[in-house]
C-alpha cells in the first residue's frame, strides 16, 4: 500500500496539495467544532451527502450553507 493511501495528508513527491472539496463525516464534525455524535444526530439529517460505495462525504460548500442557514445574532432569543 502506498503512503498516500495510508496517510490522507501525505502527497506524492512533486505533487502540490490541492484544496479539499469534500470531507469525511469525522472531518465535517471537526470543521464545525462538534462531536461526531452531535453531528450525526443534529446536523447530518439536514445535509446533502456524496455517496461512493460505503463512503459518505460532505462538501465544504454544503457545510458552509448549513452554517449560514443556522446562524443567528448572538443577542437573539
Amino acid at each position: 500500500m502506498d503512503r498516500a493511501r495510508r496517510d490522507p495528508d501525505a502527497y506524492p513527491a512533486g505533487l502540490a496539495p490541492v484544496p479539499r472539496v469534500s470531507l469525511t463525516l469525522e472531518e465535517a464534525a471537526a470543521a464545525l467544532g462538534m462531536s461526531l455524535a452531535h453531528f450525526r444526530r443534529h446536523v447530518l439529517p439536514e445535509l446533502r451527502v456524496i455517496r461512493s460505495g460505503g463512503v459518505r462525504l460532505v462538501s465544504v460548500e454544503e457545510l458552509n450553507r448549513w452554517a449560514q442557514r443556522r446562524a443567528t445574532l448572538a443577542g437573539a432569543a
